[in-house]
């Protein structure tokens, strides 16, 4: 049940945008974000106690902490989400985890009344994917988000509009769009690609996700779906810093003990 009578604080850093959002009982009281790849560090903390102060707002004022889980990009995920543990664990509030491709989708998917995938960027070559049909409630997820090539991406898109008309967007799609268009064939006459603001969720989007989870006074995990890059170039860094791989390996699986 959404904690009520109290102010929410909501964090997304999934992907280059920061985003900082409170509300009450469903509205939107303040909102914040900054487009800052690999400096979101500096601007977190602060802005938090920014924010919060504006408002006459202390963490123990709060009725509870959400944070969009993942997938996304490991740094950005892994900040929001410890400045969020932080918060709710010092004051005693209760957490919510929120998923990021399940908010992309649900405005589009309620707007348009039709399927609407997601495909926002993983890596190189690569993307997160996830499908999702409009219900008479809520719209509802189609199968668990994962992480394909683009080429299986495409096949999936593709055989997801063989069954009718869908709506596409997501930042893996923008980035990847011509490749993804040829890859589809004739399977693109199904597929509607959505403008290019869909791709980055508003306030009251990330607003009605934290009303649809779970609140718990528990932790939640993080949703990476693959490992950072450090740990899967580890042998590179560590070779660049004269470490022994293999004791890099030990340190790195004790630390995660």
């Amino acid at each position: 049940m959404t904690p009520s009578g109290k102010p929410l604080l909501l964090f997304n850093g999934a992907e280059f945008r920061l985003q900082i959002t409170v509300c009450l009982d469903g509205a939107l009281l303040a909102h914040q974000e900054w487009v800052a790849p690999g400096r979101a560090m500096q601007f977190l903390a602060p802005a938090v106690a920014a924010m919060l102060g504006q408002l006459r707002l202390a963490p123990a004022d709060l009725g509870g902490v959400a944070c969009v889980r993942g997938p996304g990009g490991f740094t950005g995920l892994r900040l929001v989400l410890a400045t969020a543990l932080g918060i709710a664990l010092g004051s005693g509030l209760p957490m919510a985890a929120m998923d990021y491709l399940e908010i992309l989708a649900d405005g589009p998917a309620k707007l348009l009344g039709r399927p609407v995938a997601v495909l926002t960027h993983s890596r190189r070559r690569e993307v997160y994917y996830r499908e999702f049909a409009p219900g008479e409630a809520e719209m509802r997820a189609l199968a668990p988000v994962a992480g394909y090539s683009l080429g299986e991406a495409a096949r999936r898109l593709g055989a997801f509009a063989a069954a009718g008309p869908v709506a596409v967007l997501g930042s893996g799609l923008r980035r990847n769009l011509a490749v993804l268009s040829a890859a589809l064939g004739e399977a693109a006459s199904g597929v509607s690609i959505l403008p290019e603001f869909c791709d980055n969720p508003g306030p009251e989007a990330l607003i009605r996700a934290a009303s649809r989870a779970d609140w718990s006074l528990t932790a939640f995990e993080p949703h990476y779906l693959r490992g950072s890059d450090a740990e899967e170039n580890l042998e590179t860094f560590a070779a660049a810093r004269g470490i022994n791989p293999e004791d890099a390996r030990r340190t790195l699986a004790a630390g995660a003990n």
